[in-house]
Order: C-alpha cells, then sequence, then structure tokens
C-alpha cells in the first residue's frame, strides 16, 4: 500500500482529539512522528502515525502493550 500524508486535523480525526490539541500540544511530543514540510504545511506520514498510535494502546491489565 502507497503511504499517504495527512494533517493535524486527520490526526485529530483518528484519535477523536480536537485539532487544536493535536497541533498544539500532542505534535510536540518527543515520542510523537516528526512532520514533513511541504510548501511551510506539516504533513504525517499516515503509517508513522498508525504506528505510534498501535504502540500506545493499553493492555487489558493498563500496561502498555509491547
Amino acid at each position: 500500500m502507497e503511504d499517504r500524508f495527512i494533517t493535524h486535523t486527520e490526526i485529530a480525526s483518528l484519535l477523536q482529539l480536537n485539532p487544536a490539541h493535536v497541533r498544539d500540544r500532542l505534535t510536540k511530543r518527543k515520542d510523537f512522528p516528526r512532520p514533513f514540510i511541504f510548501g511551510g504545511a506539516r504533513r504525517w506520514k499516515y503509517s508513522e502515525v498508525e504506528d505510534w498510535i498501535d504502540g500506545r494502546r493499553q493492555a487489558p491489565d493498563g500496561r502498555r502493550a509491547a
């Protein structure tokens, strides 16, 4: 599958968060994927964001999934 680039608004939709929260806080986390800059606009690789989300999922006992 060909990878695509997504905006912070699309990331917010995936996570069911406010776009401003994603733009102002989440994207500044050290563990969040780094954006690509296209003409001043920030975009993220969908596959990298998806991997980050998968890594953040918690096991039923409250620990992070491996």
